[in-house]
């Protein structure tokens, strides 16, 4: 089979990248959360978002193939379509390479809005290039809690509560 990129054009950070250890667990909001293990301080950059490189065709081709896989995609500053999902629009740290291509840490494309009232405690900072989309804490974060980030302006919130 012939993927439409290569192993190089993944944007993708190596789970044991980043010092701070976090969880993806049950989440009251929605389905899963990213959730603190230790104490962070306010600043540390926390992991960074990965995924497949997209123009806005090819995300809207996958889409209408595997509609899960709009749930997870995040646009980049170049406005490229980074997508964390595998062939059926699932979260997966082999984001659609081989079996025994290389895993990368997805744990990022986890963490939730905060629900109405409750602020966040993440956002996203532009890295090196214009695909390294950096989560930064915004104040100290004690273990056991929920990290959350704003989606931006462009996200769809109709089915909000």
């Amino acid at each position: 089979m012939k993927l439409p990129f290569t192993a190089r054009q993944i944007h993708c950070l190596p789970p044991a990248h980043f010092v701070y250890h976090l969880q993806v667990a049950s989440s009251e909001v929605a389905g899963q959360g990213v959730f603190a293990v230790q104490w962070i301080p306010k600043g540390t950059t926390i992991g960074a978002y990965p995924g497949v490189p997209r123009q806005a065709d090819s995300m809207l081709r996958k889409a209408s193939l595997a509609p899960n896989s709009r749930r997870y995609v995040f646009q980049s500053t170049s406005h490229v379509w980074l997508d964390p999902t595998d062939q059926a629009g699932l979260l997966s740290p082999k984001l659609g390479l081989p079996l025994l291509g290389p895993s990368c840490d997805v744990s990022m494309a986890y963490m939730n809005e905060p629900p109405v009232g409750c602020a966040v405690n993440v956002e996203i900072v532009d890295g090196a290039d214009s695909l390294d989309l950096r989560f930064v804490t915004t104040c100290d974060i004690h273990a056991g809690t929920k990290l959350f980030l704003d989606y931006g302006k462009s996200y769809d919130r109709s089915a909000y509560r």
